[in-house]
C-alpha cells in the first residue's frame, strides 16, 4: 500500500474480502523501514474503508525490525538512536490513524541468524498463530470500497444540500408569512387606533354634559355609541393578539430553521473536506 498507483486497487481487494468472506483477522503488517507518508496517508483511506470494523479482528504487526547485528551497527552510525522511540513513534502514528485498539500487535526481527532473536521471533509468530486459531470468524458488510466510500459522502453531502434548499424555501414562505401577518397587525392596530379615538371623544362628551340639564337626552346616545365602539375594539385586540402569537410561532419556526441551516451547512462542509482530503490522501485531484 505504499504505491498511490496500487493503493485504491489493493483496499478495494482488502474491502471485497471483508465483504463478501468470512475472516478472523485483518493482519495490518507495516515494514519498519518503509513507513514513509504515502503509506500513512494510504492507512487513513484503509481507516475509512473499513468504516467501523470490530477492534478484536484488527491486528498490527510490525516486520523487518532490526536485529541485534543492525541495532548495533545503526546505534555505532548514530549514538541517538533509540528503536523503542522509534517503533512508540510508528506505533503512535498508526494509533492515530486507526482510533482503536488492536487485538494484539507484534514485532518481527529483520534477517534472524542470531539463536536469541530466531527464538523470539519464533515465539512472536507462535503468538500470532495461536491468536489467529482462537479468535472467532467475522463477516464485516459494513465495509466500503473507495468508490463506494466516496459514493457515501458525496450522497451525504447532496443530502444535506437538499435539505438546506428546502429549508430555504420554507424559510422564504416563512419570511413572506411574517411580513403578510405584520402588515396586518399594522393596519388593524390603525383601525384601533381609529376606534379608540371615537371612544375616548364618547368618554369626553359624556363628562362635558355631565351637569348639562339635557344630559338626559343625550344619555341613551352616549350609551349606543360607547356600546357600538367597544364591541369592534374587543374583537380586533382579540384577532390582534391572535396575529402576534401566529406571528411570534412563525418567528420561533424560522429560528429553528436557521439553526438547523447552520448545522447542516457545518455537515456538508465536512462531508465537502472529507472528499476533498481522501482525493488528497490518494494524490488525485
Amino acid at each position: 500500500m505504499t504505491d498511490p498507483k496500487t493503493a485504491r486497487e489493493t483496499i478495494d481487494s482488502i474491502m471485497s474480502k471483508l465483504k463478501s468472506e468470512e475472516f478472523n483477522q485483518l493482519i495490518i503488517v507495516v515494514e519498519y523501514s518503509r513507513a514513509s507518508t504515502d503509506f500513512y496517508n494510504h492507512l487513513e483511506i484503509l481507516e475509512r474503508c473499513l468504516n467501523g470494523v470490530i477492534d478484536s479482528s484488527v491486528m498490527l504487526i510490525i516486520n523487518k525490525a532490526p536485529n541485534k547485528a543492525q541495532l548495533k551497527k545503526a546505534k555505532k552510525e548514530n549514538a541517538n538512536f533509540n528503536l523503542d522511540n522509534n517503533l512508540k513513534r510508528l506505533r503512535d502514528e498508526i494509533a492515530r490513524i486507526f482510533k482503536f485498539e488492536f487485538s494484539a500487535d507484534f514485532i518481527l526481527l529483520d534477517e534472524v541468524d542470531d539463536e536469541d532473536d530466531l527464538k523470539e521471533n519464533d515465539n512472536e509468530i507462535d503468538q500470532i498463530r495461536n491468536l489467529i486459531g482462537s479468535s472467532q470468524s467475522y463477516k464485516f458488510t459494513n465495509a466500503k470500497k473507495w468508490s463506494e466510500l466516496m459514493q457515501m459522502f458525496e450522497e451525504s453531502k447532496k443530502s444535506k444540500e437538499d435539505k438546506i434548499n428546502l429549508n430555504d424555501t420554507v424559510k422564504s414562505d416563512l419570511k413572506d408569512q411574517i411580513h403578510k401577518i405584520s402588515l396586518n397587525i399594522n393596519h388593524m392596530e390603525s383601525q384601533l387606533e381609529f376606534i379608540n379615538r371615537g371612544r375616548s371623544f364618547v368618554t369626553d362628551v359624556k363628562e362635558a354634559v355631565a351637569n348639562n340639564p339635557t344630559k338626559y337626552l343625550l344619555k341613551p346616545a352616549i350609551y349606543f355609541s360607547k356600546k357600538m365602539l367597544e364591541k369592534p375594539a374587543e374583537k380586533i385586540t382579540t384577532q390582534i393578539n391572535n396575529l402576534k402569537k401566529e406571528k411570534l410561532n412563525k418567528e420561533e419556526r424560522l429560528a429553528t430553521i436557521e439553526r438547523d441551516n447552520t448545522e447542516l451547512y457545518k455537515e456538508k462542509e465536512h462531508y465537502l473536506i472529507e472528499i476533498n482530503r481522501l482525493h488528497k490522501l490518494l494524490r488525485e485531484n
